[in-house]
């Protein structure tokens, strides 16, 4: 009886559990990212250079064919608009309209031009995108399905980037040590060049293996209840570090280390919001005393 009534409790509990908070923390680092990243392109378009420079393609074959056969104004007025609804987006104005309108744009410049857009960020990009569209309703239950389908997503992206890793034969080589060996400004950033005790070939190995066990387990801890803290905490390190040290585009922190955010339910941040304040109090009234 006593361990049915525990259940009870736990289920009940469960039941309870709001994602209102760390959801709409997501969406915020999300499309600020987004429009960080996007922001450059759509605005080169009110420039020649932009307009008639080199285009490749990446996406949509179509779309790319159909550039040259829409007037400049046209494409100008376009870029604007994306970047106009991006930024409704941001604040979640018409949650789920306007994350329709910015995702379309945005596939549209992708497929006009992947030079200086192209990512492999992007694939997750267009699934978040979808997910917001299909989910992005306010509500309880809705918050509570959006959160568990996002945090899915940036799970399984993490995790099978592990897997592809284990069967390229990542264990059995040096990788990251081959990668630190470029020149600066190639791949690596420039510290990263000069910091002699990343090119000992025992310190890149260790790298190389933990890499592939970070992604291997931190995705599965994500979704159990004990572990979801601590995943998440290695989440946000692991994904700052390779932006520190790879010549990457922030998007990959933005998307990645913010769905560690998703583990935290409404009451979390809620007594996390209590500490900081509590703990900036005690530091001012400690500064005032001097």
């Amino acid at each position: 009886m006593l361990v049915l009534t525990r259940d009870k409790h736990v289920a009940s509990d469960l039941a309870r559990q709001s994602y209102v908070y760390s959801v709409a923390i997501f969406r915020l680092v999300f499309f600020v990212f987004l429009c960080v990243h996007f922001a450059p392109s759509l605005l080169s378009y009110w420039t020649s250079d932009g307009v008639d420079g080199i285009r490749t393609c990446e996406w949509s074959r179509w779309l790319f064919d159909m550039y040259g056969r829409i007037p400049v104004t046209v494409v100008r007025v376009m870029s604007a608009a994306v970047l106009a609804v991006s930024v409704f987006a941001v604040f979640g104005v018409a949650k789920r309209v306007m994350t329709l309108l910015a995702g379309a744009g945005f596939y549209c410049f992708a497929s006009f031009n992947g030079i200086g857009i192209q990512t492999l960020a992007l694939i997750d990009v267009w699934s978040i995108l979808v997910i917001f569209v299909l989910f992005g309703d306010s509500g309880l239950h809705r918050d509570r399905l959006l959160r568990h389908m996002l945090l899915f997503q940036v799970s399984v992206a993490v995790f099978f980037s592990g897997v592809e890793k284990v069967c390229s034969g990542w264990l059995s080589r040096d990788p990251l040590g081959v990668l630190f060996a470029y020149p600066a400004g190639f791949m690596v950033r420039d510290w990263v060049t000069t910091a002699s005790w990343l090119h000992v070939p025992a310190i890149t190995r260790v790298l190389s293996v933990t890499t592939v066990i970070v992604e291997l387990v931190v995705p599965i801890g994500l979704w159990i209840d004990r572990t979801a803290r601590p995943a998440a905490v290695a989440l946000e390190i692991f994904f700052l570090l390779i932006v520190a040290a790879l010549e990457i585009p922030p998007l990959f922190y933005g998307i990645f280390a913010a769905g560690g955010m998703l583990v935290l339910d409404d009451e979390r941040l809620k007594r996390m919001h209590v500490s900081f304040v509590k703990l900036a109090r005690r530091r001012r009234v400690g500064a005032t005393q001097f």
